[in-house]
């Protein structure tokens, strides 16, 4: 397959750089608790917040399509940057800085503006995702069956984060805005004290975009995936304005996000199990087949 040819291109020993220190073994769990609690308490409840501020119409639909925007706009310049500058610690400074302004601005924003804010969010997340992935990788060396279980610390995070922030919304009054800038600072403080100085895996980019590009199933695993994200990403942004209208507290998103997360956290744990067993493809096509009678489900159910 020339897909296992571009992994050969990525990831050869000619530009292979030392390995981060091995303190980040226990870092990167709590990176990854962090990072997603802040996806959890936020990207949930943006719509039924923006709406609790009077947000409607366009602009609603504007200010959650920023979010996806944001990162496929600016997740690949962040990725260049990286592998260009050899600073992956100075990346993710940067880019926590410009999210926690996001989350400040978006917080104060009002119509239009929120378009604005949702998006200067969504540039500061972007190179959050890969770069830590390229440090988790690298990190982990000839291991990386195991990244499911240090990835499964990230699901963890995003329950901690849905449910903490339905919890204080609905008893404590506090905006999923507010608890996001409350989780970003000790993320920030982590990631200016990461031992992060040295560069990480780099590898030419022509000659493995070459190789990918000659691979005929690329487009229609592409297509699979954006099919696959834009279901979730109106799912996942309107859960909680959906249960509303069905009459329910902002308790049950985070409660009902919780359920279907902890499976996954499940499933990442025994990533190196499945994948000694069963082939990429077949997961991929049992993940399909489970995915169309739960989108049946959750169409057709209204109780909680």
């Amino acid at each position: 397959m020339h897909l296992k040819r571009a992994s050969h291109v990525l990831s050869r020993d000619d530009t292979l750089m030392p390995h981060p220190h091995p303190l980040l073994r226990w870092r990167l769990p709590l990176f990854y608790v962090l990072s997603f609690s802040i996806l959890g308490a936020v990207v949930p409840y943006l719509a039924a917040t923006l709406i609790d501020r009077g947000v409607t119409g366009w602009i609603l639909a504007a200010a959650v399509g920023a979010l996806p925007l944001g990162r496929l706009v600016a997740g690949p310049l962040w990725s260049l940057w990286t592998d260009r500058t050899q600073a992956p610690k100075q990346v993710l400074i940067l880019g926590s800085l410009i999210s926690i302004a996001g989350l400040v601005w978006l917080m104060v924003a009002e119509s239009v503006w929120t378009v604005g804010a949702v998006f200067l969010l969504s540039v500061g997340r972007a190179p959050l995702g890969p770069v830590l992935d390229a440090i988790t990788l690298d990190a982990l060396g000839d291991q990386r069956s195991d990244y499911g279980r240090l990835r499964l610390w990230g699901s963890l995070g995003f329950i901690i984060g849905a449910m903490g922030s339905g919890v204080v919304w609905e008893h404590l009054g506090l905006s999923p805005l507010q608890l996001g800038v409350v989780l970003a600072l000790p993320l920030l403080l982590l990631t200016i004290e990461m031992p992060l100085e040295r560069g990480i895996r780099s590898s030419p980019l022509l000659p493995a975009l070459r190789v990918l590009a000659s691979d005929r199933a690329l487009p229609w695993l592409l297509l699979a995936a954006a099919l696959h994200f834009a279901s979730h990403v109106g799912s996942t942004s309107f859960l909680a304005v959906h249960l509303s209208a069905l009459g329910y507290s902002e308790d049950w998103t985070g409660l009902i996000l919780a359920t279907g997360v902890t499976v996954e956290i499940v499933l990442m744990s025994q990533a190196r199990h499945l994948l000694s067993r069963f082939s990429a493809r077949t997961i991929f096509l049992a993940a399909m087949i489970v995915a169309t009678p739960r989108w049946l489900m959750t169409a057709a159910v209204d109780s909680a």
